[in-house]
Formats: C-alpha cells, structure tokens, sequence
C-alpha cells in the first residue's frame, strides 16, 4: 500500500528540506497570519522555490480573501486555490 504524505506548516528552508527528504508527496504553507506557522507571500515564495516539481505544494488559509489567494498561487507554485471563478478563457485566474 502506498501512503501520500503531507507536511504542513513548514517556515524554515530546514523543515522544507527535512519534509522533501523524508518522502512527502505534498508540502505545506500557513497563510494565516495569527498562527505560529504563518509564513509571508516572501517567505513562502523563496522556500517554494526549493521543493521539486515532483513535490506538490499546498496552502491553508482562513477567511482569505479571494484576490489574496490568488497573489499567494502566483508567487508560489501552489495550485490555484479550489472554488474560485475561472476565466472565460480557462487560465485558472479570476475573470
């Protein structure tokens, strides 16, 4: 049987690093900024930028802003955000 793993809450290129090498399938980021996890749009961006392509990347957020998700999609390669209008022209982004 094959486990899918998801690391969240990571803040640090260490934890980044440790969740990559240990085998997860998918890494996390908090974007709610009350939580001790919380990263920054920056923050995020640059510990993004070190998770393989093969590594999905996720996001948590709490009553966010639907514009605010996007920014966070953008600078990252998390997925677009689920229940969010797609453009007419199917570019994932808001119309």
């Amino acid at each position: 049987m094959t486990v899918a793993v998801k690391t969240c809450g990571l803040s640090t290129p260490e934890s980044v690093a440790c969740a990559v090498d240990g085998g997860a399938a998918f890494v996390g980021f908090v974007f709610y900024p009350p939580s001790p996890r919380a990263v920054t749009i920056d923050t995020a961006a640059a510990l993004a930028a070190e998770v393989p392509e093969a590594v999905k990347q996720v996001g948590l957020f709490v009553d966010a802003a639907t514009s605010y998700r996007w920014t966070c999609c953008s600078c990252t390669a998390l997925n677009p955000p689920t229940g969010l209008p797609i453009s007419a022209a199917g570019s994932g982004k808001p119309s």
